[in-house]
């Protein structure tokens, strides 16, 4: 079934693409789980840009599309997030060099770090930890080698222009890690920050 259904897919205009078709593999990977790995590179392959494509251009056509899309993303990450890390860097480098990457970034980098950082500090959240984990060091790893092309700051709410984005998250994570933890000294928030993107290429 994989072969027709996302070849036509992946094939069809937009208009006639049908949203049902995100929604059969979301619910194929909520029932077969980790098994599914290797074909979550295909599934993203057929599915992945052109749907984007869809969602994007605003805001009100393709719901459904949306909804769905956001499903299939969602077990994908739960059952197969390896199949995620082990994506073909050809993927990962048209998805990092597209221009949706830096308006994505520009949009949700911060809430994401933000967010992230709330759930590691949280007990409640401890068993997604290493998720947690290799997401924060995705994030740091993709403002420290310059992959974003446009700064992640607003300047009309932001009075200090940044030399980089690297600098602007390190000044950013140390702002939101003091102001959450009052407690611990500004010095040593300021050291741990800076020791989370010295160490970011080891686990």
């Amino acid at each position: 079934m994989m072969d027709p259904v996302l070849g036509d897919h992946a094939r069809n205009v937009p208009d006639a693409r049908e949203s049902e078709v995100l929604s059969l593999f979301a619910t194929i990977i909520n029932k077969y789980k980790g098994t599914m790995i290797n074909d979550v590179p295909r599934i993203f392959g057929a599915v992945f840009q052109c749907t984007l494509e869809m969602i994007t251009k605003n805001f009100e056509d393709y719901r459904e599309h949306r909804l769905k899309f956001f499903s299939l993303l969602q077990a994908i990450a739960t059952h197969c997030f390896q199949a995620l890390i082990l994506l073909s860097p050809e993927m990962l480098k048209n998805f990092q060099n597209s221009e949706f990457c830096n308006q994505f970034y520009r949009s949700y980098f911060v809430l994401i770090v933000q967010e992230i950082f709330a759930v590691l500090t949280d007990t409640f959240h401890k068993p997604g930890f290493k998720l947690h984990v290799l997401v924060l060091q995705h994030l740091f790893c993709l403002v420290e080698l310059g992959s974003l092309t446009e700064p992640l700051w607003d300047a009309s709410t932001v009075p200090y222009s940044y030399p980089n984005n690297g600098m602007f998250v390190r000044v950013y994570t140390i702002k939101l890690l003091g102001a959450s933890f009052p407690n611990i000294p500004a010095s040593e928030v300021s050291k741990f920050v800076i020791g989370l993107f010295e160490s970011r290429a080891d686990l």
